[in-house]
């Protein structure tokens, strides 16, 4: 089964020799909670992923799993282009008849 990791929790605790209680104490949640989030059980809220980055005084991005995307263009730009050829888009000029 392969299993994507969506936060760095787990790993950050471990650098820092802090365990679940007391980041659990200062996020405001249980001991099950963060238990929840370092075994991507559940993910936790961006209030509550703001406020573990506060605990640690680094950025929210450095929490988050970086991912590299393939090449090629993204599913946004395809959609983007499928939905021009369906419906091209009018610059408001209309042609005038000879």
């Amino acid at each position: 089964m392969n299993e994507s990791r969506f936060n760095r929790i787990t790993a950050i605790l471990a650098e820092e020799g802090i365990e679940n209680a007391l980041l659990a104490e200062y996020v405001g949640v249980t001991i099950e909670t963060i238990s929840k989030w370092r075994n991507n059980k559940a993910q936790p809220p961006l209030k509550k992923l703001y406020k573990v980055a506060e605990f640690f005084k680094m950025d929210v991005r450095d929490l988050l799993v970086t991912r590299v995307w393939e090449d090629g263009p993204s599913p946004a730009q395809l959609a983007k282009s499928k939905t021009k050829k369906a419906h091209p888009v009018s610059t408001g000029k209309s042609k005038k008849k000879k």
